[in-house]
């Protein structure tokens, strides 16, 4: 008996799948057949009896789980072929067997189909490549299907069910090389709970329950229902990053924040950070939009560089980031991970800077356009400036970037606007028609953009801490970046409207307005005047305490009338002169006293 190659093909073609195995000739001896390791009783047939043409393979454990495996391999008669090789064969005289392989593989004439259902044998909770999230890996007693994946398996922590894994809230995957080991991918919900349980690798109470054809093996059986505790990894680390401290230094524009435990820098999400003025309801807030660069000094710290439009947003708040007491800060959920995966819950409370650097820098004009058409310059600095501290005698345009230029002319005056309110960095100012008909008139100054440069003295502003503006230098004056040329016609034209001095049609709707509100108060008084007059003729009544009323005398009544008054009406009125007659009213208790002469 020779050791032979033996392999198992899906179908008539050059595709195989080797499985290692070992012959045997039906002559051999019985005590050869026990050397060789053959169970021959296996077949049902007595070994002395066996024919010289029956060969017996017992295959190993490994090569019985990767048949099974195979979805397609000796799942029936129709997918099971047997390809011998050259030379694995030979007869008792030495002859060997022709090979029988590719299109000449031979279909098996009898097969008896896997009825043996999958068996789970062990369960571990793990990371992939020790990275969230977690992995439930399920290892069977041979191969099973990802694809027939069913709900029935479930997770249980301290005796209560933590989540069951339907087909479609996880990620199943199978090993290629051992299709036995199911991977299941955890959905980030399942993790979340867990480490509220207080999962860790330490934990001893987590079991898998899989219930009877939870899965299917590669012929359709289903798995047999188990209980396993389930082993935890120990690459397992739920604690999430918590922030500690932080640091903003409004010098350099840096925020700097210190974590619990190594972080990853990359993972930070700049819109996740909330700054404010106060711990309670703020007077001023902003939220960061972005980030310009990122560093890590140490592995628990990351080093936020400030973008210009965020470091503006701050500073051009009247109430926030002015002290380490106006200075808090607020960390969402999800702004950072651990090296693991864990992401940052958020921040319970507001916390307040731990360490605070003023800002001591001035701002500086950095651009500059010129329209003298419109008689506007406008500019922008480089941080925000409050408007109110701009002057504008401190402004010098001038020919060239010289210290010494052919041309120059210092404004005077002008009006100021900031055209961003929120920053704080980009204005405008409204030349007088003095200041731009000098312009005008000065040779070789503002002709064209080549001639149009802008010097600024220091102090000429203030940014919200009272830091001065810094000086533009008239040897390294500013280019504007536009220019507008204009003319003394259309600055004379204009002067009286740009200036505030009303137009002639102006004043005379002015004039016709007063005019015509002095005639209507006339009107007025005339009226209030007639009214009182006449209210003179009308009786007057007075009253007394209590509330009865005294009317001055009246007419005479009319004589009495013979027949009786209705019961609604009053008693006649006595003829005695100035009599005081007092009735009770119908309606209410009021006395009612009525002077009369009768």
């Amino acid at each position: 008996a020779a050791a032979a190659a033996a392999v198992v093909s899906s179908a008539s073609s050059t595709t195989t799948s080797s499985a290692a195995a070992t012959s045997t000739t039906a002559t051999t001896a019985q005590t050869d057949a026990e050397k060789a390791g053959l169970d021959l009783s296996a077949t049902g047939l007595a070994s002395q009896s066996l024919p010289s043409a029956a060969v017996v393979l017992v295959l190993t454990t490994e090569d019985v789980l990767r048949i099974r495996s195979n979805a397609y391999l000796a799942t029936a008669r129709e997918t099971t072929y047997l390809s011998v090789g050259a030379g694995a064969v030979f007869d008792l005289a030495g002859n060997a067997l022709p090979p029988a392989v590719g299109t000449d593989a031979l279909l098996a004439t009898s097969f008896v189909a896997d009825a043996t259902p999958p068996v789970l044998l062990s369960a571990v909770l793990t990371t992939l490549s020790n990275r969230l999230p977690l992995m439930l890996v399920l290892t069977f007693s041979e191969g099973v299907r990802a694809s027939a994946l069913l709900s029935g398996i479930s997770l249980s922590m301290g005796g209560a069910v933590v989540q069951t894994l339907a087909s479609g809230s996880v990620q199943a995957r199978s090993d290629a090389a051992s299709s036995h080991m199911l991977n299941l991918i955890l959905p980030a919900s399942l993790t979340d709970t867990l480490r509220t349980l207080g999962l860790t690798s330490l934990s001893s109470d987590v079991f898998v329950d899989v219930a009877a054809d939870a899965c299917l093996d590669m012929t359709g059986n289903g798995v047999s229902a188990a209980r396993l505790a389930v082993s935890i990894s120990t690459s397992i680390e739920l604690t999430p990053p918590v922030l500690r401290s932080y640091a903003l230094d409004l010098t350099l524009n840096t925020l700097t924040l210190t974590f619990s435990e190594a972080v990853v820098g990359a993972s930070l999400d700049a819109t996740a950070i909330f700054l404010q003025s106060d711990s309670g309801v703020p007077r001023s807030s902003t939220q960061l939009l972005s980030s310009s660069q990122v560093t890590q000094p140490q592995p628990t710290q990351i080093a936020l560089t400030l973008s210009d439009r965020d470091a503006a947003a701050i500073k051009a708040l009247p109430f926030l980031a002015l002290s380490r007491g106006t200075t808090y800060l607020s960390l969402r959920s999800g702004a950072v991970q651990d090296n693991v995966g864990n992401m940052n819950a958020n921040t319970a409370t507001l916390m307040m800077a731990s360490t605070y650097v003023a800002d001591t820098v001035g701002p500086v004009v950095v651009s500059f356009l010129l329209d003298l058409t419109r008689r506007v310059l406008e500019f922008n600095t480089s941080k925000p400036v409050e408007p109110t501290t701009i002057a504008v005698s401190l402004f010098t345009l001038q020919s060239a970037a010289s210290a010494q230029p052919a041309a120059q002319f210092r404004l005077t005056s002008g009006s100021v606007t900031a055209l961003d309110v929120t920053t704080k960095r980009t204005f405008r100012i409204v030349l007088t028609p003095t200041d731009t008909a000098s312009i005008l008139r000065t040779p070789n100054l503002a002709v064209s953009l080549a001639t149009t440069f802008l010097s600024v003295a220091a102090g000429a502003a203030s940014d919200r801490v009272g830091n001065r503006m810094q000086a533009v230098l008239p040897s390294g004056a500013l280019a504007a970046v536009n220019f507008t040329s204009g003319s003394l016609a259309s600055i004379t034209s204009s002067s009286s409207e740009s200036d505030g001095a009303w137009p002639p049609w102006m004043l005379v709707g002015i004039v016709l307005s007063s005019v015509l509100a002095g005639l209507a108060l006339v009107a007025l008084v005339v009226q209030l005047v007639l009214r009182r007059q006449e209210n003179k003729k009308k009786p007057q009544a007075f009253r007394y305490k209590g509330g009865v009323e005294i009317l001055p005398p009246t007419p005479p009544l009319p004589p009495r009338r013979s027949q009786p008054f209705a019961a609604h009406q009053p008693p006649a009125l006595p003829s005695h002169p100035h009599a005081l007659c007092v009735s009770r009213g119908t309606s209410s208790d009021q006395l009612l006293a009525t002077q009369t002469d009768a």
